[in-house]
């Protein structure tokens, strides 16, 4: 038997909780009335495209249920949840026919509804319903548009064993300041990277938060266009608003021209134990809006760009928010946020004149590791925590990677799976004893048995408010 490690990796779903990510679709005419009335299809889609869509159904009443779908161009339809493992019960690939089925239902049993629908060209659309016995409640996946999610907004489980756990995190990245007219505004700042090692008993909350991007800001505008919004993260820790290391927004362009407006900080992301953050890597500070005539020196310290290296590490936390950037009043660059962190850091402030406003503070790090994007490290992965291009580029999300395993755990495969071992007995003179430690014989000497191995660590899959997801795999 051995040891094995269980690896989860946490994202920012683009469609948070409150968003819609379904949007009605309707062909009256060419598809027939069922898809025509019922019929939906992501709000963010190209029109080829296959797509996951995953619903949550509660019955009220037990007994046999109707299912009916159908779409432009293909769908498969599976249940998990009650009895069902993973079921597969409806698929079609014309959306001329309304595929049905029956499915016997438990009251008062959650199902978990997963399709895969696929647009191969052209109308994309996708309906489904669930028809109840008299009386019973009926779905219908138009009328559910929006994501499910976890309430509160964030990734928690209890864990079920003992764990040494080793946690990988980058924040958010900054949003790049607009552009004015002959200036280019200021680069975003990546997020930064923090790592740790903890143990954890069985029965202890862990729970994860990942720091989305900060915006970025509008720029070449006339009427003083709006600063990035900043990223989101974790909010109201301990029930006070301060402690929310989300990222700030970046200041407005000045009102009399056509300047930038400062980018977005980016939200830190945050591993907490028991309720109480043990490791938070600093979103980015936002980039600075541009002014038609840049610095007004160029030894003048009006920088736009945001860096790692200017960020909030070490500093005695009393807001782990971003700042604001500051708005620019006259004609200008607005200043960029401040990203999120332990503390936050803070928004970059404006010059006199038509000119570029200061980028944000990255926010900084618990524990105050050194400032780093992780490059080179063993869960690196280009396209997350990168800061937004300047002219009002966009940041990039942050990640969460935790390695788990399981500490003084006994297993053992039946039928093919692991299974956990909760005793074992001797027999000492005829009588059954509780084994209370086992030992082994290394180099001549006994040492203690921590770990003889087990299956997957098992966490509920669950989604945060602003969208965090989590995918596993074990090596």
């Amino acid at each position: 038997m051995s040891t094995r490690l269980t690896v989860l990796e946490f994202l920012v779903d683009p469609l948070p909780t409150g968003k819609t990510n379904l949007v009605r679709r309707s062909l009256y005419g060419t598809w027939p009335n069922f898809l025509s009335d019922s019929g939906v299809w992501p709000n963010y889609s190209q029109s080829v495209a296959t797509y996951t869509i995953i619903r949550y159904y509660t019955p009220t009443e037990s007994g046999v249920h109707t299912l009916q779908a159908t779409c432009d161009n293909s769908f498969k339809w599976s249940i998990t949840g009650g009895t069902f493992t993973g079921q597969q019960v409806l698929s079609g690939n014309w959306w001329g026919n309304i595929f049905s089925t029956s499915q016997t239902f438990v009251a008062g049993t959650r199902y978990k509804f997963t399709w895969q629908v696929t647009n191969a060209g052209g109308p994309a659309g996708f309906a489904a319903t669930v028809t109840a016995p008299a009386g019973g409640n009926n779905y219908n996946l138009a009328n559910n548009l929006t994501v499910q999610a976890a309430a509160e907004g964030r990734y928690q489980a209890t864990l079920p064993v003992d764990a040494s756990i080793t946690a990988h995190i980058w924040g958010g990245g900054g949003g790049g300041g607009g552009n004015d007219a002959f200036s280019r505004g200021g680069r975003g700042s990546p997020g930064l990277y923090n790592t740790l090692s903890f143990t954890a008993s069985a029965g202890d909350t862990l729970e994860v938060a990942v720091g989305s991007r900060g915006s970025g800001g509008r720029g070449d505008l006339r009427g003083g266009p709006p600063g990035g919004v900043g990223g989101d993260s974790r909010t109201n820790i301990d029930s006070n608003s301060t402690l929310s290391p989300n990222g700030g927004k970046g200041g407005r362009a000045g009102l009399g021209g056509a300047s930038g407006a400062g980018g977005g900080g980016g939200g830190a992301s945050v591993v907490l134990l028991n309720g109480t953050p043990i490791l938070i890597a600093g979103g980015g500070g936002g980039g600075g809006g541009a002014g038609l005539f840049g610095r007004l020196l160029v030894s003048q310290p009006v920088h736009p760009d945001a860096t790692i290296d200017n960020n909030a590490i070490g500093r005695t936390p009393t807001d782990y928010r971003g700042e604001n950037g500051q708005d620019k009043s006259g004609d200008g660059g607005g200043g960029g946020a401040g990203g999120g962190g332990y503390p936050g850091g803070e928004g970059g402030g404006t010059v006199v004149g038509d000119r570029n406003g200061y980028a944000g503070e990255t926010g900084g790090n618990l524990p105050a590791n050194s400032a780093s994007t992780g490059v080179g490290t063993l869960y690196y992965k280009s396209g997350f925590a990168g800061g937004g291009s300047s002219g009002g580029g966009n940041g990039q999300d942050g990640r969460i990677i935790l390695e788990i395993e399981p500490v003084g755990i006994l297993s053992t495969k039946v039928s093919g799976e692991w299974k956990q071992v909760p005793e074992i007995f001797v027999k000492v003179s005829g009588a059954w004893k509780t084994v209370s430690e086992a030992q082994i014989k290394v180099d001549g000497s006994w040492r203690k048995v921590e770990d003889s191995g087990r299956g997957d660590i098992e966490l509920p899959i669950a989604s945060g408010n602003y969208g965090t997801v989590v995918r596993s795999y074990s090596s």
